[in-house]
């Protein structure tokens, strides 16, 4: 060290003051002296004025690699989302189909099947418990297009079942028909009459044999019957 030459230790705290101009001048020419021959103080400068780099600071490949993840993870969710909507809505279409809209076969037994005076057929498909309290049906009869057969379809909803059980007590319902001439001569050259609804058939009559004379009383009941059919009881 010179003579008149500041010590090290010295010139070390006053580095942060030099570097921000806070020394004086005197002090200036001092440390400007030392530093020309001290490489340990010039090292001290030197890492006080290297940028300071914040710890951890993110580099611009860790943020594109950030980006990315969270948007294949967005991708992810949303997917994720739309199929739980997906599922949900399909689960829910099912329900409403086999609840409301599918319809089941009712398990009638045929009551009552005659020959009328004019030709015409006249039956009763007798309903049991629990359906015998629906109220709500489906109906339609005809031909089939590649079938001889004239068949009655009728159904209920499970839904319309489930409000029947929750209803009014068991009734003895039953459904009266009268089969026009016309049809029960188709029928006889070659079909049957049928009920028929899903799985369910019931033949109520095979076109074949001869049917009974219908008395006084039925004659008169199918005279008040409606088409396509009536309900009794």
């Amino acid at each position: 060290m010179k003579p008149h030459d500041l010590p090290c230790c010295i010139v070390e705290d006053l580095l942060p003051n030099y570097i921000e101009h806070l020394t004086s001048q005197d002090s200036d020419e001092k440390i400007k002296s030392h530093l020309n021959h001290c490489e340990h103080c010039q090292k001290k400068l030197l890492q006080l004025q290297a940028p300071i780099q914040p710890v951890g600071e993110p580099s611009l490949n860790t943020d594109a690699a950030a980006v990315a993840f969270f948007r294949k993870a967005k991708r992810k969710t949303l997917w994720q989302i739309w199929c739980s909507v997906g599922i949900t809505l399909l689960v829910c279409a099912l329900t409403v189909y086999a609840v409301i809209l599918h319809q089941l076969p009712f398990h009638f037994t045929v009551e009552n099947l005659y020959r009328l005076s004019d030709g015409s057929i006249y039956f009763e498909l007798q309903a049991v418990a629990p359906e015998s309290n629906i109220s709500s049906i489906s109906y339609h009869d005809g031909f089939g297009h590649n079938d001889s057969d004239y068949s009655i379809h009728m159904g209920y909803s499970l839904y319309t079942l489930l409000q029947a059980k929750s209803g009014a007590k068991d009734t003895e319902k039953r459904y009266a028909f009268t089969i026009p001439t016309e049809i029960v001569n188709q029928i006889s050259s070659s079909g049957q009459l049928v009920y028929r609804q899903s799985q369910e058939t019931l033949v109520i009559w095979d076109g074949e044999c001869t049917l009974p004379a219908a008395p006084e009383s039925i004659e008169l009941q199918a005279s008040a019957t409606a088409s396509p059919f009536s309900v009794i009881g």
